[in-house]
């Protein structure tokens, strides 16, 4: 009977270090947040990657399309933790740029006359406002990907 022997301890050590290095991803986290943030700078300053089709809106005020303003750029926020890492916002209409979509609003009235009429209170009806093209301002280039990538690989000791 042949019996082959091979030497695992510094497999085992090596993965002993990785094992301890994931207890605390927060360094890594932190790391990647930052990467998640500036790509999406980035994209409001370039006005997309590839670039965003102009709304109405700009087109009217001859503007930049999302950051003529900057309100929806200045809410972007990252966080992280052990086990996240992330840019977002709170903004209630960062969704309707992010992923497009037909946006309704109410009807305002040109005075605040709401006297009964016919017995009944004047209504406000909805009116279609129309629809807005998509503008992907969290969206990471292959680049953002490969430098996350190497971030992990460099923060588990495998220095891409």
């Amino acid at each position: 009977m042949i019996k082959i022997s091979v030497d695992l301890g510094p497999v085992q050590k090596r993965l002993a270090e990785i094992h301890k290095k994931l207890k605390n991803t927060r360094p890594l986290m932190r790391e990647i947040a930052d990467i998640l943030w500036d790509s999406t700078m980035e994209n409001f300053q370039q006005g997309g990657r590839p670039k965003w089709v102009p709304s109405a809106a700009a087109l009217k005020r001859k503007g930049q399309t999302l950051i003529a303003k900057g309100r929806l750029m200045r809410s972007v926020h990252k966080a992280y933790g052990n086990n996240y890492a992330m840019a977002g916002t709170n903004e209630v209409y960062a969704a309707i740029h992010q992923f497009g979509g037909f946006i309704r609003r109410r009807q305002v009235a040109a005075t605040s006359d709401f006297r009964k009429f016919d017995g009944r209170p004047t209504k406000l009806n909805s009116y279609a406002v129309g629809e807005i093209v998509a503008r992907p301002y969290f969206k990471l280039q292959p680049d953002e990907l490969k430098d996350i990538e190497n971030t992990a690989a460099k923060y588990l000791g495998d220095k891409k």
